[in-house]
Order: structure tokens, then C-alpha cells, then sequence
């Protein structure tokens, strides 16, 4: 996210208007929004700690609404922060309930974002073997979709997964494949 400090104040400003107005509301699934989009702005500043602080308000508005959707979607970011942070066995509880989670919801982009930082997760501890079996997910579901962009980077980030694995030509096969989709 490239901001200027105006932008990013403007940005600040609209988020805290937004918030307000989802107190005033008192609406939970409004709440989990208002917070969500903080949270996200301050992942993508490296501001994880306030990040982390946002998602578990927006999770806890997201749970009292009874909006799996958003749960499932705030899950996965938890996820990420906390392994990103060093604390692999909060974010550990997390993974396969927010896998699940995502799964149950039957959103295809949902899905798609979970598989993304779930996979992540999994790289970040090393157990690159379940990373690129959620990363090859992704890839399916985006051919299923109809989205060549997303299937590229996940073609990518698998073809990087089997070359950490030691399969060296699956991974050669994997990124020339991403490079012939991304040129098309």
C-alpha cells in the first residue's frame, strides 16, 4: 500500500467515521466490518500488533452477528498476524478450524483467500508439504473459476513449494506454466 500521509490520514478519517457509525448503530455485523477495515490497512503498514487488535474486535462483532462469512474471512488474517509475530502455537489452534470454516461457508473467494494465508501459515512453520497441498487447492479452484491471473500466482507459489520439497521438475513444470498463463 503506497499512501501519501494525506491519503493516509484521509484514510484514518473515513475509517474512524465508519466506526462511529457502526457504535451508533450498535449492529454487530456492521461493527465487524468497521473494524475490519482498519485491520487489513494496518496488516498491509506492518502495523501488526493494532492489525491483530482490529481483527479480534471484528471477530468477536463478527461471531455476535453470526456472520461465518465474515468469521471465515478474519480467521485466516488472524492466522497470518500471529505466525508472522512468532506466536506459531496461538496461530496453530487457528488453521484448520479456519480451513474448515471457509469450506462450510461455500464462498469461492472466501475460500480462496483462506487457502492463500492458511498456506502461508504452513510455510512460515515449515510444513511445506500441507502449504503446497492448499496452494494446489488454490490453484484448482481458480481454474474452476475462471480466474488465469489467480491460478498463475498459484502455480507460482507451488512450483516455489516442490522446488523447497526437493521436486525439483514438478516445480520447473509448475512456474513455466504460471509464466505461459501470466503471458497469455
Amino acid at each position: 500500500v503506497s499512501l501519501t500521509l494525506g491519503e493516509r490520514a484521509a484514510r484514518q478519517a473515513d475509517d474512524s467515521a465508519l466506526l462511529a457509525l457502526a457504535q451508533a448503530s450498535g449492529d454487530p455485523q456492521e461493527l465487524a466490518e468497521a473494524y475490519s477495515r482498519p485491520a487489513y490497512y494496518n496488516y498491509t503498514l506492518g502495523n501488526l500488533s493494532q492489525a491483530l487488535t482490529e481483527y479480534n474486535l471484528a471477530l468477536d462483532a463478527a461471531q455476535r452477528a453470526n456472520n461465518l462469512a465474515l468469521q471465515a474471512t478474519i480467521l485466516p488474517m488472524k492466522l497470518v498476524i500471529l505466525s508472522r509475530q512468532g506466536d506459531i502455537q496461538s496461530a496453530a489452534a487457528l488453521a484448520e478450524p479456519a480451513l474448515e470454516l471457509a469450506k462450510a461457508v461455500a464462498d469461492p473467494e472466501i475460500l480462496l483467500r483462506a487457502l492463500t494465508n492458511i498456506s502461508i501459515y504452513y510455510s512460515v512453520t515449515g510444513d511445506i508439504g500441507r502449504a503446497a497441498q492448499l496452494v494446489q487447492q488454490e490453484v484448482e479452484l481458480n481454474q474452476e473459476q475462471g480466474n488465469r491471473i489467480g491460478e498463475a500466482y498459484g502455480l507460482g507459489n507451488l512450483g516455489y513449494n516442490f522446488l523447497l520439497l526437493g521436486r525439483y521438475e514438478q516445480g520447473r513444470k509448475a512456474i513455466a506454466h504460471a509464466l505461459d498463463l501470466s503471458r497469455a
